[in-house]
């Protein structure tokens, strides 16, 4: 013979909403728990990152400068997850490389790379921040330095240390531009003796345009009487090929560019 279980007793309506509610609030706690523990392991450095955000660890905060690695990348005195410092690459500024892997050291380089050391090292900088984006891809810092209220970036470029950088988008870019144009005309530090091979990448290719005259050229005439005695001498003459890659020929448009970069004159800056 089966026992009868007995039947529960019915729950009061009390008893039901407690009920409810406790189903309700355990995914909800979980979550809590969950998003507890990431900002527990993100204040802990644990994403590479100390709490707070970049804004509220940098933005107008005064920091040792304990390390220039070129005319536009130092380090300050600021742990940054793993590291012990905080790399700042600075907005607006782009030098010729010294120290890039696999790439030869470039036109005004060094002494872009030895000015900022002269200027930064050793000493405090306020950092400021820009609306944009605080990272590049390598996780930099990107941010203006400031050095006794006078802004290091836009100083570079004005002096002619380095180029005002049109890739990516910040709240001084007009000013960088026109102190790019000022230092241009003014024949200041790079644009004394740069060529067309020397420039950047995003200015060599067209992306982005120079005023007329920015660079060393010499004449399509000066070109082809220069490059008539190396093909003389190599007795290339009547190679039409070896001809037009020594300027002995005229030159087909889409080859001139790289015979314009010995300058020896400037064309008027417009």
């Amino acid at each position: 013979m089966v026992a009868r279980t007995a039947n529960p007793l019915p729950l009061s309506p009390r008893q039901r909403r407690l009920r409810y509610l406790g189903r309700g609030l355990l995914p909800a706690a979980l979550l809590a728990l969950v998003i507890l523990g990431l900002a527990g392991a993100d204040r802990l450095g644990w994403f590479g990152r100390r709490a707070g955000g970049d804004w509220q660890r940098y933005h107008q905060k005064s920091f040792r400068v304990v390390r220039v690695v070129d005319g536009d990348t130092f380090d300050i005195d600021e742990p940054d997850g793993k590291y012990s410092h905080t790399r700042i690459r600075m907005l607006g500024l782009d030098t010729p490389e010294t120290v890039k892997p696999n790439t030869p050291v470039q036109h005004y380089g060094p002494e872009a790379s030895d000015h900022l050391k002269e200027l930064l090292k050793g000493r405090s900088v306020t950092v400021e921040l820009d609306d944009a984006a605080t990272r590049d891809k390598y996780q930099r810092l990107l941010a203006y330095a400031l050095l006794d209220g006078t802004n290091v970036n836009l100083a570079m470029v004005e002096e002619g240390y380095g180029y005002s950088d049109p890739r990516f988008p910040h709240r001084l870019k007009g000013q960088f531009a026109k102190a790019q144009t000022a230092a241009i005309k003014a024949r200041r530090g790079l644009w004394q003796g740069v060529t067309q091979n020397d420039l950047p990448d995003y200015y060599r290719n067209g992306e982005h345009t120079l005023p007329r005259g920015a660079v060393r050229v010499v004449s399509t005439q000066a070109a082809i009487s220069l490059k008539r005695q190396a093909a003389n001498n190599a007795n290339i003459a009547n190679n039409p090929i070896a001809g037009w890659e020594i300027g002995l020929w005229p030159i087909p448009a889409t080859l001139r560019p790289q015979f314009y970069t010995d300058a020896t004159a400037l064309l008027p800056i417009q």
